[in-house]
């Protein structure tokens, strides 16, 4: 009798149910230092290879910047809490999972914006946090926003 192959099973059931792998871990940024050159992505096999940054500041939902809102929302990160200098985009997705961020209602106001943070923690606009993703865009184009975010916690 030929034993089954679990791996290959599991394999394959991870395959139907989504499961995936944990994340690279996220290097502690400065804020200030988050858009610098040496944290764009490169191009590998014709893909753009974002680098995984963790960076601190201060969540802030300015209607504007969430116009758009759909499977993701975007959130602006301020290095402190008076929202002085230039804020740092960060797209989460929508969801009830961490690192995700409550469906707005069709109109809303900053007192609105739900986060989920690790552990359990719904974070609100102007929470101190530490945010986990992807550094997408370039220093020479001053794109530079966080994409793919897996972590946010509450500081």
């Amino acid at each position: 009798m030929i034993a089954p192959h679990r791996p290959s099973v599991v394999l394959f059931v991870c395959a139907l149910a989504g499961c995936k792998s944990a994340p690279a871990p996220a290097e502690k940024v400065a804020f200030e230092s988050v858009c610098d050159a040496r944290f764009d992505p490169v191009m590998k096999q014709g893909l753009d290879e974002k680098k995984r940054v963790a960076v601190e500041g201060y969540l802030d939902a300015t209607k504007g910047f969430m116009t758009l809102c759909s499977d993701t929302c975007q959130l602006a990160l301020y290095p402190d809490a008076a929202k002085q200098g230039a804020p740092l985009l960060v797209n989460l997705k929508v969801g009830a999972e961490d690192a995700r961020m409550e469906e707005l209602p069709k109109q809303f106001s900053a007192a609105d914006v739900k986060v989920h943070a690790e552990g359990g923690k719904v974070v609100r606009a102007g929470a101190h946090v530490r945010v986990s993703g992807g550094r997408l865009g370039t220093k020479a184009t001053n794109d530079c926003q966080l994409v793919d975010v897996d972590r946010v916690e509450a500081l």
